[in-house]
């Protein structure tokens, strides 16, 4: 993974529509998708929320991983988004190239780099309304990279809406653990108060994709 993150470090993404995952209109030529999830208004649902995507908690699943393991959410940060199974899986370089942070927003948006099986862009954002409910919505827009993936485009499109659910899943999980609650095994969501600190929500995003994985 080393090596193929090095390689792309320095190479633009492959499609010109960079920041349109944002947008309510999906650029010509290429497949939408657009899910929305209703996370809860609960107090400190935003902020778990918050710390679990700042932490990479929607890719840690049992189909997903990121490598490295915990990028920074910065716009020019490359990834390696990992899809599948041990040597069944797929490696997508991917870098961020737009963020959101403000008061009732957080999210961001990668688009695919040479070597990603596709063409494209997908946003991961987190808002709350005025009356403090929270949603997750995942934007993208997507094609085949290539004629023999076009060809099997089909089953793209299947494989990206079970990883896409499997995002949401996840997100759902975290922000239904509550700060004060702890499992069996001692695992606890850090308090609202240290939310933002990098390394305790990392051990707590950790701790749950650990058991995802197991269960």
């Amino acid at each position: 993974m080393e090596e193929l993150l090095a390689s792309v470090t320095d190479l633009d993404v492959t499609y010109k529509e960079v920041g349109q995952s944002f947008s309510d209109v999906c650029p010509s030529g290429y497949q939408p998708g657009h899910y929305v999830m209703e996370l809860g208004k609960s107090e400190g649902t935003f902020e778990r929320a918050v710390a679990a995507l700042e932490a990479w908690g929607s890719h840690q699943t049992r189909w997903t991983k990121v490598f490295p393991e915990f990028p920074s959410i910065v716009v020019g940060e490359s990834v390696i988004v990992m899809i599948g199974f041990n040597t069944l899986s797929i490696a997508a370089p991917c870098r961020i190239v737009r963020v959101v942070d403000d008061e009732d927003r957080f999210g961001f948006a990668y688009g695919t780099l040479p070597g990603h099986p596709e063409q494209g862009e997908e946003s991961f954002l987190i808002t709350r309304s005025s009356d403090g409910s929270v949603t997750f919505v995942i934007k993208s827009f997507s094609r085949p990279q290539g004629k023999a993936l076009r060809l099997a485009s089909p089953i793209s499109q299947l494989i990206q809406s079970r990883v896409t659910k499997q995002y949401l899943n996840a997100m759902e999980n975290f922000s239904l653990i509550h700060p004060s609650k702890s499992s069996d095994q001692g695992r606890q969501c850090p308090e609202a108060g240290v939310f933002r600190r990098v390394s305790d929500t990392r051990k707590f995003v950790d701790s749950v994709r650990r058991e995802n994985i197991a269960s």
